[in-house]
């Protein structure tokens, strides 16, 4: 159980950074577009 935990969480994490650096960068452009 704790692998396939773990497994769940190495392929989520990086989507979670993934997603938070895209809006991260995605901000400014949106704020300057409104």
């Amino acid at each position: 159980w704790l692998y396939a935990f773990d497994v769940h969480c190495n392929s989520f994490f990086p989507m979670f950074v993934l997603l938070y650096v895209i809006q991260y960068f995605l901000s400014p452009i949106l704020v300057a577009h409104g």
